[in-house]
């Protein structure tokens, strides 16, 4: 969750510094993820959820018409990222390009948000209380999944 830590940042450095330095952390996570997620992926640990899924199958006709400008909106625009990013490792889509992508929307959305935290001044116990509560949403969201394929793993050897 980027946004609390933008906001947070944007207190005490320039948005262009906020903007540049949340850029950065993309970049590297980007990388970090390429090698884990393409880690799980091409050994099977996550393979057969993607195959079974139907929703999956379509969104990879959708990438592969666009596959930049889908990066690039999905970066830019507040929704979730992790799809297209799963689905960029998952075709092997060039790392370069997909960064290239990837600071062509976040840069923009980045300095708008800490242009706006910068004039907003949020409160600590807000920024904190949010950063919280995006944190076990996505604690939710690992454990459902690890549940999910644990329960598939009972199922299929009896």
């Amino acid at each position: 969750a980027n946004e609390p830590m933008l906001f947070a940042a944007a207190k005490s450095a320039s948005p262009m510094a906020v903007a540049l330095a949340g850029t950065a952390g993309c970049i590297v996570a980007i990388i970090l993820d390429y090698a884990l997620i393409g880690f799980l992926v091409n050994h099977h640990l996550i393979k057969t959820e993607l195959d079974d899924s139907r929703g999956f199958r379509t969104a990879q006709r959708f990438f592969g018409k666009a596959p930049a400008l889908l990066i690039l909106l999905s970066a830019l625009l507040p929704v979730p990222f992790y799809p297209v990013k799963i689905l960029a490792i998952a075709r092997d889509y060039p790392l370069p390009r997909f960064i290239v992508a990837l600071v062509l929307g976040r840069w923009p959305r980045f300095y708008l948000l800490a242009l706006g935290g910068q004039k907003m001044q949020a409160p600590d116990s807000a920024l904190w209380s949010a950063m919280g509560a995006l944190a076990l949403i996505g604690g939710w969201g690992v454990w459902r999944t690890i549940r999910r394929n644990r329960q598939r793993q009972t199922t299929s050897n009896p």
